[in-house]
């Protein structure tokens, strides 16, 4: 029995299951002795069956009801997918043997959404055995009955070794450092439009789990920092960049610690670190941004309005900056140099 989960649904149809490929496949199966068994989407689980996949035997009710799907997918020689949630019952059952073909996004995204867990974009990820297989190939006939006839071998050749009762434990091969995979995480997190609480944790679950040799990489130990302040445990946050602060004196982790001062009501302090820094050699404009962003929380207007200034005949001319200016202007009463930065701002 080959189990065939399709996707057919009107979100993201770029991900859909291509009927043509899968039908094909399914037909090859049946003419050469195999019984396929087709699952649809649940949006399309009780429609009629299309006619690429005529003779096939359904199965709707696995559709609806989990445990059955489930004991259906352990019950097969072969279960195959595309990305669609259902595959995500098998990538974290042992005892499931599979084919997973990504699709849509999946197979064409950068940044790709695979690295929202970590796992690396044309490799196996590591939680997958030798029984389960990852095809970034895209959907064609030829490549499907390639791929089902090279994990029907390999089943048929190992069906008497004693770990084939339960599949096996994850292959070794695959597995990566933890560090490299909370920094995937982390890039894929930057490019995102808002953070994800549930993937801040995941990035501090890996760190927290770190070798020591790890523990002190400072790419790593500024990812943790970030990853802390952007969960808001300041505490935390402020340990870690101060501690990298005195290791490397690096004006990322100084920004970082100053950071953490504004948001938890220590402006002042996140002033005089700034300035403390300013005397290095070639500060960046982002460092001078923090400054000004600092002096104001501090209630320095004077101050601010200037290093504001500063931030702009360095040549960074963005909305933001000539906005807060503009704020700040109007509240000192400024108002033509107000409307001057509003119109800035506009352009």
């Amino acid at each position: 029995m080959v189990v065939i989960n399709l996707r057919e649904s009107a979100r993201s149809p770029d991900s859909n299951s291509d009927r043509l490929a899968w039908g094909q496949f399914a037909q090859y199966l049946q003419e050469a002795g195999c019984f396929p068994v087709l699952l649809h989407d649940i949006d399309t689980a009780l429609d009629p069956t299309p006619p690429e996949f005529d003779g096939i035997q359904g199965f709707p009710v696995a559709v609806f009801n989990l445990e059955l799907r489930v004991a259906l997918f352990e019950l097969a020689h072969i279960c195959t997918f595309v990305s669609t949630g259902p595959s995500t019952l098998a990538f974290y059952n042992k005892n499931i043997r599979y084919l997973y073909f990504a699709s849509g996004q999946w197979l064409t995204g950068n940044p790709n959404p695979f690295n929202r867990t970590g796992t690396e974009v044309g490799r196996t990820p590591p939680f997958a055995n030798a029984f389960q297989r990852w095809h970034l190939q895209g959907q064609d006939t030829a490549g499907l009955i390639a791929a089902y006839l090279e994990l029907d071998r390999f089943i048929e050749e190992n069906k008497g070794a004693p770990a084939s009762g339960q599949f096996g434990a994850p292959l070794r091969e695959n597995r990566e450092p933890l560090g490299a995979v909370a920094q995937r995480i982390y890039r894929w997190l930057a490019d995102a439009s808002k953070p994800y609480l549930g993937v801040l944790k995941l990035i501090l679950a890996y760190l927290e789990n770190l070798s020591p040799e790890e523990c002190d990489d400072p790419a790593l130990m500024q990812m943790a920092g970030d990853t802390h302040f952007q969960l808001g445990h300041w505490d935390q946050a402020a340990a870690v960049f101060l501690s990298l602060v005195e290791r490397t004196g690096a004006e990322d982790a100084t920004i970082g610690l100053g950071k953490v001062y504004e948001a938890s009501g220590r402006a002042g302090e996140a002033v005089r670190l700034y300035e403390a820094a300013m005397t290095g050699a070639n500060p960046s404009v982002g460092l001078r941004y923090r400054l000004a962003v600092a002096s104001e929380l501090a209630g320095d207007y004077d101050k601010s309005i200037t290093h504001y200034r500063n931030v702009i005949d360095s040549g960074l001319h963005v909305k933001e900056v000539y906005q807060q200016l503009g704020d700040l202007y109007e509240k000192t009463g400024e108002t033509d140099l107000a409307l001057e930065c509003y119109l800035a701002a506009a352009d």
